[in-house]
């Protein structure tokens, strides 16, 4: 019997570090999704922005550049207007990029990640 007892005391250990491990997991998985939401969000402003510059573009023949700089860019940072066609007399593309920022603060350096979005409209 004092045998069983012995075993079991050797057995015996802390959760603390499980729990500290998991929450550190939990905690780098939320920064991980935040900053991916951030860039999906982003992308799709920009695609929205640059749809609108070919609609206007298109219809009224003003320039994305000039689209961008008077509606403020829907307050994106860094913009530019990385192409602005016109394919087939009639239908206008526009690329516009910016370089993401995280939403979050950083623990470490990321690389500048640019994304782009990507617009097009027909006249008439």
């Amino acid at each position: 019997m004092s045998k069983r007892i012995v075993q079991s005391n050797l057995e015996a250990g802390s959760s603390a570090p499980l729990g500290i491990g998991l929450a550190l997991i939990s905690l780098a998985t939320i920064l991980v999704f935040a900053s991916a939401s951030s860039v999906f969000l982003l992308q799709r402003h920009l695609t929205s922005l640059a749809e609108y510059a070919a609609l206007s573009n298109a219809r009224y023949h003003v320039p994305a550049a000039v689209f961008i700089r008077e509606t403020g860019g829907l307050g994106i940072k860094e913009l530019r207007v990385a192409a602005e066609n016109v394919v087939d007399g009639l239908t206008v593309e526009v690329t516009i990029c910016s370089v993401w920022q995280p939403a979050l603060p950083r623990l470490v350096e990321l690389p500048k990640i640019e994304v782009c979005g990507r617009g097009a409209a027909r006249a008439g």
